[in-house]
């Protein structure tokens, strides 16, 4: 049975909001703390970039260890219509995350950068 035109547009589009919902709102976090970090502490050195980069990095291996375990329990969701709802949802993740990284700010030190990417990350 095929779909008409309207409806093939209608389920390109579901299907591209719900397959874009988190990593939309994992990208406006991730933005806004390098953002919040800039306008704190300056232009990072080179090397403050890549511990940022690296706190990203080990944030979604804590993320992606728990994943592994919760979906050898639970089968992931199948429903598009769940993972749009979900993804409303950013705006919560986007300013716990902006909120942590102006607090983690305040520490007086180069390990703020790999903390707070990496906190951010499992927001």
């Amino acid at each position: 049975m095929s779909s008409s035109p309207a409806e093939n547009q209608r389920r390109a589009f579901g299907t591209t909001i719900s397959a874009s919902a988190a990593p939309y709102g994992y990208t406006l976090s991730i933005w806004s703390t390098g953002a919040l970090l800039i306008h704190f502490r300056g232009n990072p050195n080179v090397w403050e970039i890549f511990l940022f980069a690296f706190g990203a990095v080990a944030g979604y291996a804590v993320l992606g260890r728990i994943g592994t375990i919760i979906m050898r329990r639970s089968p992931p969701l199948r429903s598009q219509s769940l993972k749009v709802e979900a993804g409303m949802f950013d705006w919560l993740a986007v300013g716990l995350s902006a909120g942590a990284a102006a607090l983690l700010d305040q520490i007086p030190t180069w390990a703020v950068w790999p903390l707070s990417s990496g906190l951010v990350t499992i927001i």
